[in-house]
């Protein structure tokens, strides 16, 4: 039997599946994202031919000197905030250095040169800048320090030798990252929020902090432990201590990144030729470096696009420190090979 098919329910058909091909279409351009590119910035030193060390950094492996080689100098930290480009560092003879920071090339001091001082980490919120590092009050007692643009504020105990080695600032409160050494002469990790001492460790045994990330309610804090004999690579989740190398063999985290649920340390360690060897853990599983040459130490991780890029240095088969970065297991070198150099700090911005 012949059935005559409805006319408009032909062309409601029709209309349904145009319309269907139309959002298949629309959800497969939302779909595919466009490549994103990154600036990759790495601070750190190489030695100019007159045995002086010139803070320098690199953008995309492209050398940038902001000392001119005349005096001892090194680049700690970097930070891009739009179009600027801060470092933080020192610069001076090699027993009297001042505490100062770079922006776009400019050199700002943070110390009148008096005592030993220097700059280590560098964060920008707004219209302010925050460094932190150490300045001594004296020829032996030195402060962990830190200064809101050129204001210096110390957070050590008054006869205590303190070293401030990372800052952050999330919304109106400041962390700090570092260590005192107490009477007994042995280093205690801690951090600090808004110049309230938070300590990591009790003090019978070396332990240092060297860098801190926040999250939320959760502060996260990277450095080392010594647990019985050994220097343990670790970090510490609201005062928690999580353990990262094996124990067997000294182990040192140098930087924490988070991302999403994902937790980055940075480090170095020694293998079983007693060889240094870069490596960084994610969520506690641990990735050995290449090293390019014989040795190689990670001093700071960020995670972006979804690659981890580090820095540090490798040791090549002239046993020089060559400044080097990497980008998941790719190592890329900075330094010439002839000179020593290192890469201290890295900071990848999305172009």
């Amino acid at each position: 039997m012949y059935i005559m098919s409805n006319p408009k329910i032909t062309i409601m058909k029709k209309t349904i599946l145009a319309c269907a091909m139309a959002l298949l279409l629309i959800s497969c351009k939302k779909e595919k994202e466009e490549p994103k590119f990154y600036d990759v910035y790495v601070a750190g030193f190489e030695y100019s031919d007159n045995s002086f060390t010139v803070a320098k950094y690199w953008k995309n492996g492209i050398a940038v000197e902001l000392s001119d080689g005349t005096k001892m100098a090194m680049a700690n930290d970097i930070f891009v905030d739009g179009d600027d480009i801060y470092v933080a560092g020192n610069e001076g003879t090699a027993s009297l250095t001042t505490a100062k920071y770079w922006k776009n090339g400019i050199a700002t001091d943070l110390t009148d040169g008096t005592y030993l001082a220097s700059a280590e980490s560098i964060f920008i919120s707004g219209n302010d800048i925050y460094t932190s590092g150490y300045s001594y009050i004296s020829n032996t007692v030195s402060h962990a320090t830190y200064w809101k643009n050129q204001d210096a504020n110390s957070v050590s105990p008054e006869n205590q030798k303190g070293y401030a080695e990372d800052i952050t600032v999330d919304g109106n409160d400041i962390y700090i990252a570092g260590f005192n050494i107490n009477e007994d002469y042995i280093r205690v990790a801690e951090y600090w929020k808004n110049g309230s001492l938070v300590e990591l460790s009790d003090g019978f045994r070396d332990a240092s902090a060297h860098a801190i990330a926040v999250k939320g309610d959760d502060v996260y804090v990277a450095g080392y432990k010594r647990i019985e004999s050994i220097n343990t690579a670790v970090y510490w989740k609201n005062g928690e201590l999580v353990t990262l190398s094996s124990g067997t063999s000294d182990a040192y985290a140098t930087d924490i990144f988070i991302d999403g649920n994902d937790i980055y340390v940075s480090g170095y360690g020694y293998n079983e030729e007693s060889f240094m060897t870069g490596k960084y853990w994610k969520n506690g599983v641990e990735t050995e470096l290449p090293n390019g040459g014989i040795t190689a130490v990670a001093n700071s991780i960020v995670v972006a696009g979804g690659d981890v890029y580090l820095t540090g240095y490798a040791t090549n088969t002239n046993h020089r420190d060559v400044a080097v970065y990497w980008k998941n297991d790719e190592i890329v070198t900075l330094g010439e090979g002839r000179v020593q150099s290192v890469g201290f700090r890295i900071f990848v911005k999305q172009i």
